[in-house]
């Protein structure tokens, strides 16, 4: 194979695979590209994967310290939901905070989190 040709191509051998239609023994070959481009999309596709799923998991912990402290941010399933929202704004609002949510209002993160550690039981020795 050419190094230098812009399209380079992997070769999968998938034996044993086939469908029945098929006689026995034909090997079926799918070529997968290999360039830089599509490597460099699948990265950023990824990347923004893991930044949603870090969202999510931020928007879970939101939920879950709302819940501790006695706010109803509705079901805890990592969303940003209207629910959610308010119970932010109430909580920061009946805190002296800024009623804007999320990550970009550690104001809001570090009371929830002074609040959680709190109403920590932990064990006498």
């Amino acid at each position: 194979m050419n190094s230098g040709s812009p399209l380079e191509r992997s070769t999968i051998f998938l034996s044993g695979f086939a469908p029945k239609r098929l006689k026995q023994g034909i090997e079926m070959v799918l070529h997968v590209p290999e360039t830089k481009a599509y490597r460099e999309t699948m990265a950023k596709d990824f990347r923004n994967q893991m930044g949603a799923e870090a969202k999510r998991h931020n928007f879970y912990t939101l939920q879950s310290l709302l819940q501790q402290q006695g706010w109803d941010p509705g079901l805890i399933d990592g969303i940003l939901g209207s629910r959610t929202a308010a119970a932010a704004a109430q909580f920061a609002k009946a805190n002296g905070l800024s009623p804007s949510l999320g990550p970009e209002n550690p104001a809001l993160w570090e009371a929830l989190s002074q609040a959680a550690a709190a109403h920590l039981s932990l064990p006498v020795h």
